[in-house]
């Protein structure tokens, strides 16, 4: 979960990899004011696209960073 401040910001979402290679983008828009949430359907994601398992959810929005680990087992 990400909130933002500003009246309104340009945010990008992406899932990566275990080596930090983007899998796929997921948003790439002007967002305002407010609090996100982002969730992953676990289901969806290819066991192939990731060695390991692990896959991290990256959101970049008005000069901050937040990355969260996805497993999947």
């Amino acid at each position: 979960m990400f909130q933002i401040r500003q009246e309104s910001c340009f945010a990008s979402i992406s899932l990566l990899n275990d080596r930090g290679e983007m899998v796929s983008p997921l948003l790439a828009q002007n967002l305002k004011r407010g609090y996100y949430k982002v969730t992953c359907n676990i289901g969806r994601l290819s066991p192939e696209l990731s060695s390991t398992g692990v896959y991290f959810l990256k959101a970049v929005y008005c000069d901050f960073q937040v990355v969260e680990k996805v497993t999947i087992e």
